[in-house]
């Protein structure tokens, strides 16, 4: 048993980048009355397959009205248009403009409104957003990926619903949820539903993948996201976790990074220097695969050091067929954005939605009532198809 060591710092600031989609509202081009999509995500989507607890609106004359849990009820008339704001955590990557691309092609589909509100990975500015968008009286309703869980609960089950504004929170849970557990226990009762990642259950599944299949002594490197989102916390944990648990695994640094190429190339090469012995890095985020591929390039080390990690992007597919990726979990972001806009605009319409949907939304080889994870190698890397 070993104790993970103390995490190095990156040296790099979150990237806020100019230009970027926040407060700019996309209206469909053809408004079909809220009509619910039958676009391509139709057959990969488990929202439809899930059995647990369903919302369920109420029509009573022109009203509907729907219970969202903690005597919280949203009511809106048959037929109004549905106007979304959608409070993203970022838009700096490639992950994360699919996941708002899959929530506009979801507004399309279904013939509403959104508009994006980019908090730059910053919690005071996202809960200032909601804020001013909850005082606004321009939108209905909301999808929210959470940039921290406990700090948005308020706004997201009391103040958001009380403007008119019912929210499915994407990813991340809030109130604290994903910190109480997994699975069953990401819903947060005053939010319509919860889309999740579940990535303390995921991570627990990777890093478990990782560990039961070393055979010999490795010293590994886990290069994370910011400390401000809470994502890199499970992370953090799920790795301390198996660092216990496997005792040919050894997890010798945690660093957190701005999610960037340049964020990763600096804190691996920081790492190498630190730990020359290492031969594993576990990258978080897939979609920094580049500047970890650099990094042990320029130390001459492609050979000897291997690379685990979550994503699935088009670049992660080539570096498992290379051999340089060993183990890649893929996501698919452009699905989780699609189903909670399609989910609100089923809902809308007046059709029942489940409150919890596991899995990113995406069909898996397990059931949609249970988290799972698939793992791609370069034995069926052949087979899958990134969406971002």
């Amino acid at each position: 048993m070993r104790i993970l060591h103390r995490r190095l710092a990156a040296g790099a600031a979150l990237l806020i980048a100019a230009g970027m989609v926040a407060a700019c509202g996309q209206p469909a081009p053809k408004p079909q009355d809220n009509k619910p999509s039958t676009s391509r995500f139709a057959e990969t989507m488990s929202w439809t397959k899930v059995t647990g607890a369903k919302a369920t609106p109420e029509l009573a004359g022109d009203t509907y009205t729907l219970d969202l849990g903690n005597g919280k009820k949203a009511t809106w008339k048959k037929g109004d248009k549905l106007r979304v704001a959608a409070f993203l955590q970022g838009n700096s990557n490639e992950y994360l403009t699919a996941f708002s691309g899959g929530i506009k092609q979801a507004a399309d589909d279904a013939g509403a409104e959104v508009t994006f509100f980019d908090a730059a990975f910053d919690p005071n500015k996202q809960l200032q957003q909601m804020q001013n968008a909850a005082t606004s009286g321009r939108y209905n309703a909301a999808i929210i990926w959470p940039i921290i869980s406990d700090g948005t609960c308020k706004a997201i089950t009391q103040d958001l619903p009380a403007a008119g504004m019912p929210v499915v929170v994407a990813d991340a849970a809030t109130c604290g949820r994903e910190f109480a557990g997994t699975g069953n226990d990401l819903w947060a009762a005053g939010s319509v539903a919860q889309v999740a990642l579940d990535i303390k259950g995921k991570g627990q599944a990777f890093f478990d993948a990782v560990g039961k299949d070393l055979t010999a002594p490795t010293k590994a490197v886990l290069i994370n996201g910011p400390d401000a989102i809470s994502t890199s916390k499970f992370i953090s944990e799920a790795a301390a976790s198996a660092d216990k648990k496997y005792d040919n695994l050894e997890v010798v640094a945690d660093i957190p990074t701005d999610l960037t190429d340049a964020g990763a190339l600096t804190a691996v090469q920081n790492a190498l220097q630190a730990h020359p012995d290492v031969t594993l890095v576990l990258l978080n985020y897939g979609g920094q695969i580049e500047g970890v591929a650099q990094a042990l390039k320029r130390a001459n080390l492609q050979d000897k050091v291997k690379v685990a990690t979550q994503g699935g992007s088009p670049q992660e597919v080539r570096y498992v067929q290379s051999g340089l990726i060993v183990k890649d979990v893929p996501y698919f972001p452009a699905t989780e954005g699609y189903c909670p806009m399609d989910m609100l605009a089923n809902v809308w319409a007046g059709k029942p939605v489940p409150r919890l949907v596991l899995n990113q939304c995406r069909t898996t080889s397990g059931s949609p009532d249970v988290t799972s994870i698939d793992i791609l190698t370069s034995a069926n890397v052949g087979q899958y198809r990134p969406e971002y």
